[in-house]
């Protein structure tokens, strides 16, 4: 029901904003897990839905 509601919104911009910004925190994850950085990576959380609105806006 919920992602019927969200379908209209999900424009091409707004799915290349998303996959590239988890593409980052994922890149973030596997620094952490090899241990070449120490990163923060639920504190970048917040990021998927800025990078969706922007793409939204600016998209």
């Amino acid at each position: 029901m919920a992602a019927s509601s969200v379908e209209p919104l999900m424009t091409p911009p707004v799915i290349d904003a998303i996959r590239a910004s988890g593409g980052a925190l994922i890149l973030a994850i596997g620094f952490n897990i090899t241990g070449i950085a120490r990163l923060q990576v639920g504190n970048l959380l917040p990021a998927i839905l800025f990078a969706a609105a922007f793409g939204g806006l600016f998209g």
